[in-house]
């Protein structure tokens, strides 16, 4: 009786599916195999190996052979993608010893080397493989990747110019020339590039992603975002574009959609960047528990290398809701880190509104050794003082309609603020509806909300930016009311900075806020107005405000002197007076 070595059955596959997945019309499978076949779409690649393997052994046909060796190369891939080395090795020299050292094999070891970082070993192989077969675009094509990775530019783009020649429908090498142009600063080169790439394949997202990254770069911020968007239409879930678009929302002042589209992306890949970014996302539209949430996660979640800077955050946060137990346990944790400083200044933030005054100006102290918060201690020292000044220059038409209009909860009422203000006059129309507006209506609502606040950091952030949300919603409005906060903040924490150190320490946070905005603040010595010019000067938008503060700031009029000014507009001798009896403060 005849033994047989092998049971093997023959499926019958239709041709177009035989094609689309280079496989024999009648494929061999081992019988004890079938079980795995059964309801597949797609047949296991182990599966195939086995079959032709064993139909191979048996009958030596070179027909089936040549499927072996393909399908040795398909399990190298898969081997080679999982860093499987070892079963890429394998697969490797079982389809050289089939099919010899032709110019596949050359590639793909060319492949395994590079993944190994041996690097110059790779380009050897490359080059061997394309000897063997000049024509072959995807050698042409990993050579470029290969000297792109090692910085080397003009062999990078060489190669990738001949994949392109050789195959013109394979539009990745165009990709990857706009990433070379990218590298050496040739922008432009690298924007036509990629629009070309559109026109040929208009679904080829990967060239939105660049665009919207290359055009943040650039600072051309309204590009960024319709290339994004148009890239969001094609792929909604595209979590780099939505990434992207966040930080272009954000640059635009657009806090609102900023939320909205992390908040996608997050919700797709909670990865540690997306939710830190998300964070604070939440945090400049004045959503302080949503941000402390979304940051908690992020720190759980995050990598050992960004998990610090999270931990940063999550105290900034802490320090806002009020809550310093917490910010100890963060704070411990970045002792005798780069951030250890910036985490002390918080801590001492947080100590001085829960009331812990003695621990506060310990912090100070140790402060004061960095060259930081040298008045600290003494403000500390005379605090009722201090905060009964700030009570005393406020005006009463603004802060009594605050104070009455908290909640049980500690929240103001939207609608309660806006007919406690009409009671004494003011009416602020945009108190009483959800629209983004862009009229300065409201500022001295946020200047006097402000020194109610005394020196409590977390208290002048959460009102200000709550009263910012309730007068302008997002946009320009968020970006003043900040501004006004810093101001307000480097005064009577006692640095009293000059202007061109003040803008240096807060230039990068307003440009996360408003680009635009910010540019005035960047420019700060093109926007500067005399006094005579301020006497003279009208309030009507915001860029007006930042114009009317950097002045006085540069300036620096005494008291008296705007005082005894007629103002054409009362409302710029109202914000230079706020300035100057803040900066009253020297003297208490």
């Amino acid at each position: 009786m005849k033994n047989y070595k092998y049971a093997i059955v023959y499926l019958d596959l239709k041709p177009e599916y035989a094609k689309l997945y280079n496989l024999p019309v009648k494929l061999p499978v081992l019988v004890e195999d079938m079980k795995k076949v059964a309801n597949k779409n797609k047949l296991p690649l182990d599966v195939i190996l086995r079959g032709l393997e064993a139909q191979y052994e048996i009958s030596k046909d070179e027909y089936y052979k040549s499927y072996l060796v393909y399908f040795y190369y398909e399990a190298f891939k898969e081997a080679l993608n999982k860093d499987d080395f070892e079963q890429a090795n394998y697969y490797l020299n079982a389809a050289k010893k089939l099919g010899g050292e032709d110019y596949r094999f050359n590639f793909y070891r060319a492949l395994l080397l590079k993944k190994s970082e041996q690097e110059e070993l790779a380009e050897l192989e490359l080059k061997e493989a394309l000897v063997k077969n000049p024509n072959f675009h995807l050698g042409h094509f990993e050579l470029g990747n290969l000297m792109f990775e090692r910085k080397l530019y003009d062999e990078a783009l060489e190669a990738y110019k001949n994949a392109l020649e050789l195959n013109p429908e394979f539009l990745l090498p165009k990709l990857k020339i706009a990433d070379v142009y990218i590298e050496n600063g040739l922008f432009s080169e690298a924007i036509q590039e990629l629009n070309e790439l559109l026109e040929k394949d208009p679904g080829f997202v990967a060239a939105y992603v660049r665009l919207g990254i290359l055009f943040n770069q650039l600072q051309r911020y309204e590009d960024a975002a319709l290339i994004q968007e148009k890239g969001l239409k094609i792929d909604s879930e595209n979590v780099e574009l939505l990434y992207n678009l966040g930080f272009t929302y954000a640059r635009l002042g657009k806090h609102l959609k900023a939320v909205e589209v992390l908040k996608k992306a997050a919700e797709i890949s909670e990865t540690d960047y997306i939710l830190h970014e998300l964070a604070i996302a939440y945090r400049n539209i004045g959503e302080y528990i949503k941000s402390y949430d979304t940051a908690k996660k992020a720190y759980n979640v995050a990598k050992k290398e960004n998990k610090n800077l999270i931990a940063l955050f999550l105290i900034k946060i802490l320090s806002i809701i009020g809550n310093y137990e917490d910010i100890e346990k963060y704070y411990n944790e970045l002792k005798d880190t780069e951030f250890m400083v910036s985490a002390k200044t918080f801590l001492m933030f947080a100590y001085i509104s829960e009331g812990e005054i003695e621990k506060a100006k310990q912090l100070a102290n140790e402060l004061n050794n960095y060259g930081l918060y040298g008045n600290m201690v003494s403000i500390l020292d005379k605090v009722e003082k201090y905060v009964d000044y700030l009570e005393s220059i406020a005006d009463e038409k603004y802060t009594i309609p605050l104070i009455n209009s908290f909640d049980e909860e500690g929240f103001i009422d939207k609608l309660g603020l806006y007919e406690n203000l009409k009671k004494n006059n003011i009416e602020i129309e945009s108190l009483l509806n959800d629209e983004i507006n862009e009229e300065i209506s409201g500022l001295e609502l946020i200047t006097n909300a402000l020194l109610l606040s005394g020196i409590d950091y977390g208290l002048g952030e959460r009102v200000a930016t709550l009263l910012a949300r309730y007068l302008w919603k997002d946009g320009k409005g968020l970006f003043i009311t900040r501004f006004l906060l810093r101001i307000y903040q480097d005064k009577v924490f006692g640095n009293f900075s000059t202007l061109d150190v003040f803008i240096s320490d807060i230039i990068e946070e307003m440009k996360d806020l408003h680009f635009g905005l910010s540019r005035l603040l960047a420019d700060y010595e093109l926007n500067l107005i005399d006094f005579d010019g301020l006497i003279e000067y009208n309030l009507s938008e915001f860029e007006d405000i930042i114009k009317v503060i950097i002045s006085y700031m540069h300036i620096k009029p005494l008291k008296s002197e705007i005082e005894n000014e007629e103002f054409e507009d009362s409302k710029v001798q109202s914000l230079l007076l706020w300035l100057a009896n803040l900066d009253e403060l020297i003297k208490i």
